[in-house]
């Protein structure tokens, strides 16, 4: 029966490629989370160009300008902020995706020498039964004279 002397160590490299699959799949939630949020700023910047119409159109108050315009600051500096980390997600999941390719290498690697050691205990193990048989035809032909 085979055993594979590096079952454990082929259990840990599993488990670390698990758990950075597992952590690549959070950065690019985070990413993604942040992009909506990106995509909500840019809808709610486009859309405060027609309420500055809308404004203009109709008799205001200038506080009400000063307050649209200082909502569209707060919106450009929000867009701003959202961009400078999406680009901070971007770089975190091309590391995490860095990462898990190495430790999938890792574990691959585990893979094929068991693959191969397997091969070989194969092997080893015809060959065993091949002199058994051989033996015991020489036996029987020995007995037989």
């Amino acid at each position: 029966m085979f055993k594979f002397r590096f079952q454990t160590l082929l259990k840990v490299r599993k488990i670390r490629n698990d758990e950075a699959q597992q952590a690549l799949a959070e950065a690019q939630r985070a990413c993604y989370f942040l992009q909506a949020q990106r995509d909500e700023c840019l809808s709610a910047i486009e859309g405060s160009g027609d309420e500055l119409l809308e404004l203009f159109g109709r008799h205001v108050k200038p506080t009400e300008i000063s307050m649209f315009y200082n909502y569209q600051r707060y919106l450009q500096h929000r867009l701003s902020i959202l961009e400078q980390r999406i680009d901070e997600a971007r770089a975190e999941v091309e590391k995490r995706r860095e990462a898990l390719l190495k430790v999938r290498r890792e574990y691959k690697a585990m893979e094929r020498l068991k693959e191969i050691m397997h091969g070989r205990y194969q092997a080893e193990q015809e060959r065993l039964e091949m002199k058994a048989i051989d033996d015991m035809a020489v036996t029987r032909h020995a007995r037989s004279e």
